[in-house]
């Protein structure tokens, strides 16, 4: 190949890594943007789900409900939602974090605590 085709196709090499980078300069932000969202994203299917928000979800995936029975289920499970999540903050409370024994006042964090950032709280 001779010298000109060479620095030919050098000078084009160069003007395509400036008009990238120059393309990433004007849309950081809406880059930026996006895996902020994305990241959200992740957090939330993160989130565990309790046993009774699974049961609730297999429900309403699983059999065709009126409206009126619906509600009826969903409100008895906000009050199993309570006495579950009343349940989970006790035994983190009472029980060991990681396999250490602390008594109630020295944890890390409060059951309350824990449950919200387990499940979404």
């Amino acid at each position: 190949m001779n010298d000109k085709i060479k620095k030919l196709l050098e000078n084009a090499e160069q003007s395509d890594a400036i008009a990238k980078n120059k393309w990433r300069i004007e849309n950081r932000e809406q880059l930026r943007k996006e895996r902020k969202e994305k990241l959200k994203e992740l957090m939330e299917k993160d989130k565990q789900q309790t046993a009774v928000e699974q049961f609730l979800n297999a429900i309403k995936d699983q059999i065709l409900l009126s409206k009126e029975h619906l509600e009826m289920i969903e409100s008895y499970a906000d009050q199993c939602k309570e006495i579950e999540k009343e349940r989970i903050e006790t035994a983190y409370n009472k029980g060991t974090v990681h396999g250490i024994d602390y008594p109630e006042s020295t944890l890390p964090i409060t059951g309350e605590q824990y449950y919200n950032e387990t499940f979404g709280g």
